[in-house]
């Protein structure tokens, strides 16, 4: 029996009908202004201003926007030493006397760099950006109001003070009382369409709607999560001020978006969604979503693991929000390339209040085995990358961290960045990642760098190699060399040549018995499809012939008898070209050497100059590993978009006698540049 229930349909008054123009337009008012400061006029003022206000350790400054409700009449304002206090709030000192203060702290893009406007800063004409500018213009009331603003409150001229303020801004951010999120891509049309849209329930949007009303929510749609992704949620410092904030609202021009607003907003962009009055969003992690930024945990966990926050079979969820839950660095350093930051170094200071790690100040002692970084503006681009991976291979004992080292670009070259130092503005997407051809990457998240599978977890203690009882074969490495190298050891398995002795893969020979199977036909087919290519579906993809080494040679052999899934007794033109096969990044020269690294559980190619080396990436003999991957695609005849069967496994056996080999005698250093 059909259903009498109609749906209703909506009115000639639908809030969707009539919509204001420029929902979708970002562009800012033109602003009229005759100055233009320089760099050295902003240096002077500096001086001038911060001379008389020298702050200690446990100190910062606090910004008085003095009260005005003439949006035109100048920007006065006080900027006071302030204690960093235990309570809430900021202790300051004025003519009332030494009080506690409840402050808001700002947070905004910085913008085009030139200096086109001046505020009063205690007497003192002050250049700053217009973005600044308008914020500060809009923001005063009919009451004073006090501000932490970082481009005022830090001598942004001192190196030394901005090293030491950086340190505590997570902690300046957490004590204020709100966070105000400046957005000044607004209009009067975005301001009429929101306060009518907020007042839309539920059952307005599941009426039978026109043609004109389906388009138009189409355009409030993308309105409204431009609302919760404004470009300043592509800057690197908000995810910390974002993640420390008690509260916050979102001062779009002259109309104040709240919190509970906010959270208004995302609930009906979801209902349209989920209605199909638009299209359907990827249900990937987005990290500059608002949601992901409050919670970095549970974006990390996100990524990590697929389960996260979906509904188990109890009906509870799993992995579920953990707000203000700190991340690791690896999983924060993850979404670099979904932020901007104009000092590449603050693609990493930005986000260490997000994490757990232990943050000292240049003058700090750190003794050789403490795990900790330190924030100093006195150091280089270079430097301060380099301090992070090694922060990362002495917390994890490993050298997973190398098998990123392939993250970089251009600007990398140019700054002079190592070659075994990834590049984290040029990670991939997370919605881009997969973890097929990193066989680290798991051990990087959860057993190197502790991350918890859960909430209520406790994280793993243990390191990769301890866990599988080759406590032997972890990373020692304490500091870098004097020169900035790393001084890593390790055996060398063979030297790349330049041309193949042959091109004839020998037939490998079947046997009948069930426990001792040969490799099977498909195999030897698709290794000589892909060898007379010269490519691989890998991501280290192209084959070249070895001069494996006296000590390789052996560890083939032990690795070869204990293998169910070759030959036993295979003939010897088989062991020979396995031995002599070798898949390794295009850019590989004739005399590079792949090498085992202790710590690292994945062969590198390493090109020697003078007495050092530089990592040019991942190799492998890809006939010497785990076989199970292709055993099971073999026999299920799956392949992977009809294309070439993924075979290689770059990871060496974590068992056997084949690391018995491996001694103080046999390892050999190697200082990567």
């Amino acid at each position: 029996m059909a259903s009498s229930s109609v749906m209703e349909e909506c009115s000639s008054k639908c809030v969707f009908r009539q919509l204001p123009s420029g929902l979708l337009v970002d562009l800012l008012p033109p602003e009229v202004t005759t100055e233009h400061f320089t760099g050295n006029d902003e240096k002077d003022a500096a001086r001038k201003l911060y001379e008389s206000l020298p702050v200690t350790s446990w100190q910062t400054r606090l910004l008085q926007i003095k009260s005005s409700t003439d949006k035109d009449s100048p920007i006065i304002c006080r900027l006071f030493i302030a204690n960093v206090i235990h309570y809430e709030g900021l202790g300051i000192h004025d003519e009332d006397g030494p009080h506690e203060v409840r402050y808001e702290a700002l947070s905004y893009e910085w913008g085009n760099p030139r200096l086109c406007h001046s505020i009063t800063v205690n007497g003192v004409q002050y250049p700053v950006r217009d973005n600044l500018f308008r914020a500060l213009r809009q923001l005063r009331t009919d009451r004073d109001r006090y501000l932490w603003v970082d481009a005022l409150c830090i001598n942004q001229s001192d190196n030394d003070e901005k090293s030491t303020q950086v340190r505590r801004m997570l902690a300046i951010y957490q004590k204020a009382s709100k966070v105000v999120i400046w957005n000044p891509y607004w209009n009067d049309g975005k301001t009429e369409a929101l306060s009518r849209l907020l007042t839309v329930e539920y059952e307005d949007i599941k009426k039978t709607h026109s043609a004109e009303c389906s388009e138009n929510m189409r355009v409030v749609y993308k309105f409204l999560r431009s609302i919760c992704r404004p470009p300043l949620f592509s800057r690197t410092w908000i995810r910390q001020e974002v993640y420390g904030a008690r509260d916050y609202i979102l001062q779009c021009g002259d109309y104040c978006i709240p919190s509970e607003a906010l959270s208004s907003i995302m609930k009906t962009s979801e209902r349209l969604m989920i209605l199909g009055m638009t299209e359907r969003e990827s249900t990937e992690v987005i990290p500059t979503d608002l949601k992901f930024m409050r919670d970095p945990f549970f974006a990390t966990r996100t990524i990590y693991d697929k389960r996260a926050g979906t509904v188990d079979a109890s009906g509870g969820k799993y992995g579920r929000h953990t707000t203000h839950m700190k991340t690791t660095l690896l999983g924060a350093l993850l979404s670099s390339p979904y932020f901007e930051a104009s000092d590449p170094r603050d693609s990493v200071y930005g986000i260490l209040g997000l994490t757990d790690v232990v943050l000292k100040g240049p003058g700090d002692k750190i003794t050789a085995d403490e795990l900790s970084l330190t924030v100093d503006y006195n150091l280089t681009f270079s430097e301060v990358y380099s301090m992070v991976a090694l922060y990362l291979i002495k917390r994890s004992k490993s050298l997973a961290i190398l098998d990123l080292a392939n993250w970089r670009g251009q600007e990398s070259e140019k700054m002079n960045l190592p070659s075994w130092v990834p590049d984290w503005r040029y990670a991939p997407l997370w919605r881009r990642y997969t973890f097929g051809h990193r066989p680290q990457f798991a051990e990087l998240m959860r057993n190197s760098f502790a991350v918890p599978m859960s909430a209520t977890e406790e994280a793993p203690e243990r390191t990769w190699f301890q866990s599988v009882g080759w406590t032997s074969w972890e990373a020692t490495i304490q500091g870098l060399l004097p020169n900035g190298d790393l001084p890593t050891q390790g055996i060398c398995l063979g030297t790349i040549q330049k041309e193949w002795a042959h091109f004839d893969l020998p037939d490998n020979p079947k046997s009948t018995k069930s426990d001792d199977v040969g490799a099977p036909g498909d195999y030897v087919t698709e290794f000589k499809k892909q060898l007379e290519d010269k490519k691989s579906s890998s991501t280290i993809n192209e084959f070249r012939p070895v001069l494996t080494s006296d000590l390789g040679f052996q560890i083939f052999k032990s690795i070869l008898s204990e293998t169910k899934f070759l030959l036993k007794k295979t003939n010897e033109d088989w062991m020979s070209f396995i031995a002599s096969t070798a898949l390794v990044p295009q850019q590989a020269e004739k005399g590079d050497k792949i090498c085992l690294l202790r710590g690292s559980r994945t062969s590198f190619l390493l090109r020697p100059f003078g007495d050092r080396f530089r990592l040019i990436g991942p190799a492998s003999y890809p006939l010497w590993h785990n076989f199970c991957y292709l055993e099971n695609k073999v026999r299920t005849g799956e392949k992977k978009n009809n294309d070439r069967f993924e075979i290689f496994s770059l990871d060496f056996p974590i068992k056997g006698d084949w690391t018995k080999l491996i001694s103080t005698e046999t390892l050999e250093s190697f200082n990567l540049a």
